[in-house]
């Protein structure tokens, strides 16, 4: 159900620092600092996360509709990544989600992640806003976690360095790995929203 205060908090929010001159330097710098400022300040990273988990509720709905709005105010940021995405993945494996911005790792054949005694070890290859956030979210080998970077990679870098120490390495068990995708006539049997 389409939230109308939501909305129009939403583009108010985003036409008052999305832009033009703002969206094109944040093409060039790969980052805006306004404009995600602007966004968590009230909190629209975090919506449909959990407050047990440090986002704000709501419903995907919600998040959704944000992210229509950002859409058409071409706001460059990581929303999706902090909270649908990574939000998602971190409170289902009852991991706080943090307070910036967040990105997720695709998993993809040529990665080579893994978690060694709290260190994350290993590349991973065309990580969304890898030059921009702190902190990654990904599940592996049946465990999620969630690490953050010492040092942000190049600014025009989409890989994540080939060694990372963590601050901190939440390893829950992973929420897809006792919930089977589910098929046509097999609805999900663990009661998860999550993909």
């Amino acid at each position: 159900m389409t939230d109308p205060l939501l909305i129009e908090t939403t583009d108010r929010v985003l036409s008052s620092v999305a832009t033009f001159e703002a969206i094109e330097a944040a093409e060039q710098a790969r980052w805006s600092s306004p404009i995600w400022e602007a966004v968590a300040e009230i909190g629209l990273p975090w919506i449909s996360v959990p407050e047990a988990h440090g986002g704000v509720g709501g419903t995907i709905s919600d998040a959704v509709d944000v992210l229509v709005q950002a859409g058409r105010h071409a706001a460059p940021l990581p929303l999706a990544e902090t909270g649908l995405l990574g939000g998602w993945l971190l409170a289902a494996a009852g991991v706080d989600v943090g307070d910036g911005p967040l990105s997720v790792l695709p998993g993809l054949g040529d990665d080579d992640l893994r978690l060694e005694g709290g260190r994350l070890v290993g590349t991973a290859h065309r990580v969304p806003w890898a030059s921009s956030v702190e902190r990654v979210a990904g599940c592996s080998t049946g465990r999620s976690w969630s690490a953050h970077q010492q040092r942000a990679p190049s600014p025009r870098s989409r890989t994540w360095p080939a060694s990372l120490e963590t601050r901190s390495a939440s390893t829950a068990r992973c929420p897809r790995s006792s919930c089977p995708p589910p098929t046509a006539s097999t609805p999900r049997r663990c009661g998860c929203e999550g993909p």
